[in-house]
């Protein structure tokens, strides 16, 4: 991908888009909203904390290394972290924890990152009243275990104010050529947000035109998503009119052939547009797409 495109030379300058097009890029709309603002979606997302081996002390307090809302318990818990990565949870002296859909007793309980599956979610109570409103689990992203809290009445949840999108053309749905990767899968060594290893498997690339120049992106195979291929590029408008980097998904070439469509109108903000606490893997060097991508899901807000 050697060379620039200059913006004016991408695709038509006034965008066209067929009714059927229109319709499914408004469907996905709809769907990315209503995940996204939804009161366990990313925009609640308020804390991310890394663990000691050893004792860590979870609540609202200042002196906690797992800090919580103002709303919780000043202290609330503690989690062990022992050198073979297991994780038990002791509620404080009075404090009702759960962890999933279980009341955590006096001596603890074990709990579950997300290293190898879906993570013990633990909810602790609100001290103004009401219903929890804030929970946390924990994650492992390269060698660190971390702590994820989220809060129902975060502001960027609360305060949410919708999202802008260039306008819909057909002329950005651009046929590509799969071809996988010779000798097999590959390892992106990509990074996140941290500077944390963040490998992504690609069993290929796509190959598509622009302008009439050629272009390719690699793909990432995502566990449970056997029909659609995961990728992460960055554009000359990233960190400008769209957030540093975006995302998109493109459906699998149909069986026995090897075409398939990548529709820009679908692109969208990786969960680190909206919250510092997200770890978002950063699209390798060879997805800098070196013209305007002028589709697609615009800049929410200031960049973190």
């Amino acid at each position: 991908m050697s060379g620039e495109l200059k913006a004016e030379a991408t695709v038509g300058s006034v965008p066209t888009a067929s009714a059927e097009r229109t319709a499914i890029v408004n469907a996905w709309k709809d769907l990315r909203f209503k995940r996204l603002h939804h009161d366990d979606g990313w925009l609640t997302l308020c804390g991310l904390d890394w663990l000691e081996v050893g004792e860590n002390k979870v609540g609202s307090n200042e002196s906690c290394g797992v800090r919580l809302p103002a709303c919780c318990p000043a202290n609330a818990a503690t989690l062990v972290l022992n050198a073979d990565e297991t994780i038990r949870l002791i509620p404080a002296a009075g404090v009702t924890c759960t962890a999933g859909d279980v009341t955590v007793p006096a001596s603890g309980v074990e709990i579950k990152s997300d290293a190898k599956g879906a993570a013990t979610v633990v909810t602790v109570p609100n001290t103004l009243g009401g219903a929890p409103q804030v929970s946390f689990f924990v994650i492992k992203r390269d060698t660190k275990i971390g702590v994820r809290m989220k809060d129902k009445k975060n502001p960027v949840y609360t305060q949410f104010t919708g999202l802008e999108y260039f306008p819909v053309s057909d002329e950005w749905a651009i046929p590509a050529v799969y071809k996988p990767h010779p000798g097999g899968e590959k390892i992106l060594p990509t990074v996140n947000m941290y500077g944390l290893s963040d490998p992504q498997r690609s069993p290929g690339l796509l190959e598509f035109s622009v302008a009439g120049k050629t272009f390719t992106l690699d793909v990432v195979d995502e566990d449970g998503e056997p029909d659609r291929f995961f990728i992460l590029f960055k554009d000359l408008t990233s960190g400008k009119e769209t957030y540093g980097m975006r995302y998109m998904y493109c459906p699998r070439p149909a069986a026995g052939t090897n075409t398939t469509v990548i529709d820009f109108n679908q692109s969208y903000s990786p969960p680190c547009c909206f919250t510092p606490y997200a770890t978002c893997a950063i699209p390798p060097k060879q997805n800098h797409l070196p013209f305007r991508v002028s589709a697609g899901e615009k800049m929410y807000g200031k960049p973190h």
